[in-house]
């Protein structure tokens, strides 16, 4: 499990600008990540899972800023199942639900239809975010 601080630090430091996610502006993505970690109750690391997600997709020439909420959905539909609550996230986000779920197709085939990730890829990615911020905060 990753603690309050390793989340912080990986979410508001500048270790998702150094990453270079393409096509993702840096202080959106964390705005935007910051709006939905504080007014839902999702667990932490669904959104290292959907930061996982969005780096397999570096490769292609997207535009990862259409798919942030879909891969933070995605992640969480795989941790939460039947306890996440879409239509108040959406309310909530002011997004059109079925253009949404649109996005969110799209997403998965962008990731071939992949979310699978074992124990280890998560751990190995959780210790690679956190090696640069850890870097990060001594050089900053």
């Amino acid at each position: 499990m990753i603690n309050e601080y390793q989340f912080n630090s990986i979410v508001k430091n500048k270790l998702i600008k150094k990453i270079k996610y393409n096509f993702l502006n840096y202080s959106y993505l964390k705005n935007y990540i910051n709006k939905i970690y504080n007014n839902f109750d999702l667990p932490r690391e669904s959104f290292i899972i959907a930061l996982y997600y969005l780096k397999k997709c570096t490769q292609r020439d997207v535009k990862l800023k259409l798919y942030v909420l879909s891969s933070i959905i995605i992640a969480n539909k795989q941790l939460l199942d039947d306890r996440l609550n879409l239509v108040k996230i959406y309310n909530f986000l002011n997004v059109n639900i079925k253009e949404e779920k649109k996005k969110e197709i799209e997403f998965l085939k962008l990731l071939n239809w992949n979310t699978y990730y074992n124990t280890e890829e998560y751990e190995n990615f959780k210790k690679y975010l956190v090696h640069h911020t850890d870097l990060l905060h001594i050089l900053d």
